[in-house]
């Protein structure tokens, strides 16, 4: 009977390990590709990890996997464009400055 339980909750905490795991996983290839001369490159794989990170953690810990369309699609859209803007920011430095200056103008 108790065996019984206990197989329950180690299949129902499967995809949460699963999801923790590869959370884990990413953070440590993140990390050493961050230890990697500056480039576009890396800077791109850094914000691609960054968003996946971003979208596991939004579908599999927030549950917005078993949200309405709309609210799925808002998740998803935030996730893109806070990291294509904090791409472009790093990407183009002297062009986010710029940009700054002029609405704090």
């Amino acid at each position: 009977m108790m065996s019984h339980l206990i197989g329950n909750r180690v299949r129902a905490l499967r995809p949460v390990l699963v999801v923790w795991l590869a959370l884990v996983l990413i953070t440590l290839v993140s990390a050493l590709e961050s230890t990697q001369p500056a480039s576009i490159y890396v800077l791109g794989a850094i914000a691609a990890l960054t968003g996946l990170k971003a979208f596991l953690v939004m579908f599999a810990y927030m549950e917005v996997s078993g949200a309405p369309l709309w609210l799925k699609g808002v998740c998803s859209a935030w996730v893109i464009i806070a990291i294509g803007v904090a791409t472009a920011m790093m990407a183009f430095p002297d062009w986010s400055v710029d940009l700054a200056q002029r609405f704090a103008a």
